[in-house]
């Protein structure tokens, strides 16, 4: 068994040479074989009391609920379930149901299942100033390390910040008997970090938002070692799905030093958001986080390509500046691309500026950062190479594979970056005029990567 606490990626704090302080408040990870059993031990040593809701889903419950419920009774816990019927959302009827359950007595809530399970819980327990604790069964994203709760509120994507986990046990007894594809699906996670420090470093260049080197090599560690261990991921290797687990608890310790979700998610998270709402307002059922933004990586890669292979110094500045929407004609592009959920979207954007001049000195520091952005991003690997990746994990690597249509990916590439205020390759695009002709240039890869790797 392995056990991580109060080592440099935990509750170490330190000054950095950014003019920054890092820390990370997560209270305790243990990462490793057996350790189910240590939660009474761990809930002891944090001061917590024994009166414990665990809120779990019946396949989760079916497969290792009853022994979980006997290793913390021995253990000297008192736990009572709360059972999810399957398929759940991490919407408003769910969180209901878990406020319900969660009575004056508990001293602790415990999530024990995947990532939109833990969501709700992180959220519930935020609310009622419970310590929370997730018990992941997979390792298909880095959220069970977060503070971020990633929600269905008005049929939206939203995420919202809570406290962060008072302590996470990961047993690799557990994530190893999951299907391939659920543990693969945090591959799809580490995936999305390359874009997400490509955006993170544009915006820096582009708009001025802080940029550190130690926390991006900190990321750039994590997604090393996780792509180390693709491999073993597939075949059900302890040692690479524990590996990957340490990756994954990398990556928020890495959004924790920098104070933001800006280090591990950029456009490939908001077009992936885009299909969720698209999916929600169809009642359909929602695809593994990790393995959405894998995909997404894959298409924002590509797009990144074709905006660092344009000739800045040809570029036509003021055809780009004519080219983008006026406020009204912003409006019913939004009403069109977003529906119901269109509010939400104005929410998100209310500061958004229609001022000519400043498209104009945008567009500019754009070009500008072109010659810069070409150097930085050496490190990213051709959008081919990342598929071949995934799929050797056994991840998704198109959006078809999610059921994402067509229409839907272009949609997504055209109306996505309204879902977040965040600067990524989304809305540099937009300010270029690139993103017609890019959305149906996506979709056309996405295609015939589909044909090539499919054969």
């Amino acid at each position: 068994m392995s056990v991580f606490h109060g080592d440099l990626h935990k509750a170490h704090s330190f000054a950095c040479t950014c003019q920054r302080t890092h820390s990370s408040p997560i209270g305790e990870a243990l990462i490793g074989e057996g350790t189910l059993a240590c939660l009474p031990q761990v809930l002891q040593r944090l001061g917590i009391g024994r009166n414990i809701l665990v809120v779990t889903d019946e396949v989760v419950y079916r497969i290792i609920g009853e022994k979980a419920k006997a290793l913390w009774e021995e253990g000297g816990l008192s736990p009572s379930f709360f059972v999810f019927r399957c398929p759940m959302l991490p919407d408003e009827t769910a969180i209901g149901q878990v406020f319900v359950a969660a009575d004056e007595k508990v001293d602790a809530v415990v999530a024990l299942g995947g990532g939109s399970l833990t969501d709700v819980v992180r959220y519930v327990a935020h609310r009622i100033h419970k310590p929370h604790i997730p018990v992941p069964t997979v390792m298909s994203h880095d959220g069970f390390f977060t503070d971020m709760a990633l929600l269905l509120i008005g049929g939206m994507k939203t995420t919202i910040v809570c406290e962060p986990p008072t302590a996470v046990i990961a047993d690799m007894d557990i994530i190893k008997a999951a299907p391939v594809r659920m543990n693969a699906a945090g591959l799809g996670e580490m995936a999305s970090k390359l874009t997400a420090v490509a955006d993170w470093y544009a915006a820096h260049l582009v708009r001025g938002e802080h940029y550190c080197e130690e926390v991006e090599n900190l990321m750039q560690e994590a997604i090393s070692q996780a792509f180390a261990t693709s491999d073993g991921v597939r075949s059900g290797d302890v040692a690479a799905l524990q590996s990957l687990a340490d990756a994954l608890y990398k990556s928020a310790v890495d959004m924790y030093w920098y104070g933001s979700a800006r280090t591990g998610a950029g456009a490939e998270h908001h077009l992936t958001h885009y299909w969720v709402m698209r999916h929600a307002q169809r009642k359909e059922r929602p695809n593994m986080h990790g393995e959405e933004v894998g995909v997404g990586a894959v298409l924002v890669i590509d797009m990144w390509k074709r905006i660092l292979a344009i000739d800045e110094k040809a570029f036509d500045v003021e055809k780009a500046v004519q080219a983008l929407p006026s406020r009204d004609e912003w409006i019913k592009m939004v009403e069109k691309g977003y529906g119901p959920s269109a509010p939400e979207a104005f929410k998100a954007q209310k500061n958004k500026s229609f001022d000519p001049d400043e498209r104009r000195q945008e567009i500019r520091r754009i070009l500008n950062a072109l010659p810069a952005l070409r150097e930085k991003f050496s490190y990213l690997p051709d959008y081919k190479d990342l598929a071949r990746r995934l799929k050797a994990a056994g991840a998704p690597f198109v959006p078809s594979q999610l059921h994402v249509t067509r229409e839907e990916l272009i949609d997504s590439v055209l109306y996505a970056k309204e879902v977040r205020s965040k600067y990524t390759s989304l809305w540099i695009a937009d300010a270029l005029g690139m993103l017609p002709e890019l959305s149906v240039a996506l979709a056309d890869d996405a295609e015939a990567l589909e044909r090539e790797l499919t054969v």
